[in-house]
């Protein structure tokens, strides 16, 4: 087999590296937003398998993060996200083949890009936060701060050790799959596939023993890895509309902020506005 699909210790760890902001969306908009886990999971799963077998590297832009990340933060349904996604996949085939994505490229600044992923990780994080104190929406409406689990020992282990494994699950999954080759994504994809086929519908029995603390720090962390896009902004004037964006968005909406972000970003490149 060549090194481009060899699978080793070291896919296998790269692979977990890839999970650490797509795996706590997933689960979160499959508990808290209904959708199917094994259509999600499946898809996914198959996305990486042919992804790493035709580009044989990992994927350098995940555009359906933004979506589900904004989708857990405003409580979106299940049909919602599910017309989000298409609506994206048909705008994305369409700008690819006839090259009209040079033309939004140019009229978008930058700064309204990284504005808006600022805006969606710091969604995100609020939502990781509310977890974690059991404010969030979700556990109002299940009158507890953990819904679903109730375990206190498994098989008489202590719950000490299962929340230290959930711990180590957590830190496998902040790594960075950068620093492995790219035979992660079959390994990835395998895994997603494997439990669409083998679980069903019955995973979310599983999803439902992570406790809600420890989603919630995954999603912050999720957030925070978003909100980090913005580094590459040094000049004044791109962190003015990035923070102006930021601040609709948490006072208003995604689209106000981003409306009002590329008013603002054409009006100080064209010199009608200075900060």
């Amino acid at each position: 087999m060549s090194d481009r699909f060899k699978f080793d210790r070291m896919e296998l760890a790269g692979s977990l590296g890839d999970l650490g902001a797509l795996l706590p969306i997933a689960i979160a908009m499959v508990l808290f937003n209904g959708l199917s886990p094994v259509g999600l999971f499946l898809s996914i799963g198959l996305f990486y398998i042919l992804s790493g077998s035709y580009f044989g590297m990992t994927v350098p832009v995940q555009p359906m993060k933004v979506i589900g990340a904004y989708a857990i933060a405003t409580a979106m349904t299940a049909e919602q996200i599910l017309a989000s996604g298409f609506l994206m996949g048909v705008f994305l085939l369409i700008v690819g083949m006839t090259g009209t994505i040079d033309v939004i490229r140019k009229f978008t600044p930058k700064s309204v890009v990284r504005g808006v992923q600022l805006s969606t990780g710091a969604l995100l994080i609020s939502g990781g936060v509310k977890f974690i104190m059991g404010t969030s929406k979700y556990q109002a409406l299940q009158a507890a701060v953990e819904p679903h689990l109730t375990i206190q020992a498994l098989a008489g282990i202590p719950i000490s050790v299962i929340i230290g494994i959930i711990g180590a699950i957590a830190t496998l999954l902040l790594l960075d799959n950068r620093k492995f080759p790219a035979g992660l994504m079959v390994v990835i994809g395998g895994l997603f596939a494997g439990l669409a086929i083998l679980f069903g519908n019955s995973i979310v029995q599983v999803f439902n023993l992570i406790p809600m603390s420890i989603l919630g720090v995954l999603l912050i962390f999720a957030g925070a890895q978003l909100t980090l896009a913005m580094m590459d902004l040094d000049r004044r004037k791109d962190l003015f509309v990035a923070t102006l964006i930021l601040g609709i968005t948490l006072a208003s909406n995604l689209a106000a902020g981003f409306i009002a972000g590329m008013v603002v970003a054409h009006m100080l490149r064209w010199d009608k506005l200075s900060v």
